[in-house]
């Protein structure tokens, strides 16, 4: 699995290279330049489409010195994003970790929803979003399997990205997961932001 994450960070930095060094203008996609969200990114207009994936275990294994484990990460380790023709953001996230003790349930986390995205200053964005959310055995934020084996219900999230690349984006999320465990109580879960996702933008032309 780390050898397929190492393989597609490294074609993502080839392709983003190649890529941000042809600059697309507003026009050519036939869109006004005031549709940019700034100048340096990617058009965030309708067409446009993001592949995200969770660089956290591959980064926890080639600090020098790290001994945390790989294989806590966050939830979510692909993530899908599109932006409609209103301006706002579909996402789909998937995470799951089967390195679990014979007595654990595996973590598989789903999620589906939307946000909004907004430029605050040169290459940053900001984003608030809300998913409906199913896991099992727990969100894969503590080196234990969460007490509540099962989950469904919804999330409210919060983060940041950065732009290193007009197509390429770093970004940190932490969210607010409320809903019913698998005992059918009422659970709420704060989801702090371990997960470091590199993200690929790209525009699917008419």
């Amino acid at each position: 699995m780390n050898r397929i994450f190492s393989i597609f960070f490294l074609c993502v930095l080839m392709v983003s290279y190649s890529a941000g060094a042809q600059d697309l203008p507003a026009d050519s996609l036939g869109l006004e330049e005031s549709d940019t969200l700034v100048s340096f990114m990617i058009p965030m207009v309708h067409r446009t489409k993001a592949i995200g994936i969770n660089m956290t275990p591959i980064l926890k294994q080639i600090i020098p010195f790290n001994r945390s484990n790989p294989n806590v990460s966050g939830p979510y380790y692909v993530q899908f994003r599109r932006v409609k023709k209103s301006g706002t953001i579909a996402r789909t996230g998937l995470g799951w970790n089967f390195s679990t003790n014979d007595f654990e349930i595996p973590n598989v986390n789903l999620r589906f929803g939307w946000e909004k995205r907004r430029a605050f200053y040169s290459r940053w964005t900001y984003n608030r979003g809300f998913d409906f959310v199913l896991s099992t055995g727990g969100f894969n934020v503590n080196a234990r399997t969460e007490e509540v084996e099962g989950f469904l219900g919804m999330q409210f999230t919060w983060g940041l990205d950065y732009f290193i690349l007009p197509h390429v984006s770093l970004n940190l999320e932490t969210g607010l997961a409320i809903g019913i465990g698998s005992d059918d109580s009422f659970t709420t879960f704060f989801i702090p932001p371990i997960s470091l996702n590199l993200n690929y933008w790209f525009v699917k032309m008419k």
